[in-house]
């Protein structure tokens, strides 16, 4: 799935609220509607939306009634400095999540058997939590590992470059590979003069490109001057 996809769907506030609405327990359109109080046909083009994208599923009662729930576990996370941006989105089914922590038998026979399986579930929910906190704390690390070598390496840049727009071009490689539509639209400058700069920059062995699908991506030559 798309982060852009994801985050489109956010961007409504009402597909937030519906989203919230569906984290507690499954809803049938009606139900949703007076809780936001927005009308069926609305509530129904979100829904359609977010079933779309994967974020809910539908089931049938024994009375046909439709319910809408939450049908994936979805992790997105969004790193944004001066030096980069970056949008990136994990999914897992239910029963993956659910499987991937093993089978806790609960004993509905013995009262105390059942405690202990309740805390033993707890613990294990606390345990996940605490390594989602150390994975995002990591990946937090490293970005800011990125942003200082980033800021290191711009002023070399700006001290080995005939111009600001040489420098700027060489900065946005450093940070990704992009082809000449992207730093066309990331510079604000027209392609044509942006083309030149890379021309210049290759034959310097400063940058090389490489071709994915029949489209050319530029990025910070290996072998440099």
């Amino acid at each position: 799935m798309d982060a852009s996809i994801i985050l489109d769907i956010l961007g409504n506030e009402n597909r937030r609220k519906i989203l919230q609405i569906l984290s507690n327990r499954p809803y049938y359109v009606s139900e949703i509607s007076k809780k936001l109080e927005v009308g069926p046909k609305a509530i129904i083009s979100h829904l359609s939306m977010l079933e779309d994208a994967g974020l809910v599923r539908c089931h049938f009662d024994s009375n046909r009634r439709k319910y809408f729930s939450i049908s994936n576990n979805v992790y997105l996370d969004i790193s944004l400095s001066p030096n980069s941006y970056v949008a990136s989105i994990q999914t897992f089914s239910i029963s993956q999540a659910n499987g991937s922590r093993g089978h806790v038998h609960v004993n509905h026979e013995i009262a105390n058997d059942f405690v202990l399986d309740i805390l033993e579930m707890s613990q294990k929910i606390q345990d996940i939590k605490a390594e989602i906190r150390d994975l995002v704390t990591r990946q937090h690390e490293l970005r800011a590992e990125i942003n200082r070598i980033m800021d290191a390496c711009d002023e070399f840049i700006e001290h080995n470059t005939k111009d600001s727009l040489e420098a700027r071009i060489l900065h946005e490689l450093l940070a990704d590979d992009c082809d000449l539509a992207s730093l066309s639209y990331n510079l604000g400058i027209e392609p044509a003069i942006i083309n030149a700069y890379l021309s210049s920059l290759h034959r310097r062995e400063f940058i090389e490109c490489t071709i994915v699908n029949g489209h050319r991506y530029w990025k910070i030559s290996k072998r440099g001057e």
